[in-house]
């Protein structure tokens, strides 16, 4: 966020269903950073994915976190997002679990992931987290 901004991008964080965006408690601490204070705030009272057009943006990232695995795939907003990006020639990042955005996304008849090098966390990873059994 911080990056983005301080490079002179406008970034517009939008979350599924919109309002404030769950935080794995995990990621959680009691005092944020002055640096990454309005990063902070833009979690707060988003807009839904579903009320913006993809289309007006340069560029989409999925964060990780559990709650990507559950969100993400099989999401027809998440799915359109990507496609819309892409079909302006612009950029679709992850990082994580956010990769679990990509799932199933049909671009043009083919696989979104079709020619493409893409990684993320692994199962290796999220065993040795501990949280194997609840990610699916």
């Amino acid at each position: 966020y911080n990056l983005f901004k301080d490079a002179g991008h406008d970034v517009t964080v939008t979350s599924i269903k919109g309002g404030d965006v769950p935080i794995d408690k995990a990621s959680i601490v009691k005092e944020i950073l002055p640096k990454f204070q309005d990063a902070r705030r833009a979690l707060h009272d988003t807009k839904a994915l579903s009320e913006v057009d993809p289309a007006s943006f340069d560029a989409v990232y999925f964060p990780g976190g559990h709650g990507a695995v559950v969100d993400f795939p099989n999401n027809p907003q998440v799915a359109g997002a990507i496609e819309a990006v892409i079909k302006k020639d612009g950029v679709v990042a992850s990082v994580c679990h956010g990769p679990a955005a990509f799932a199933h996304v049909i671009i043009d008849g083919k696989p979104f992931v079709s020619g493409r090098q893409i990684n993320g966390f692994t199962d290796e990873e999220e065993k040795s987290t501990g949280l194997e059994d609840k990610v699916p």
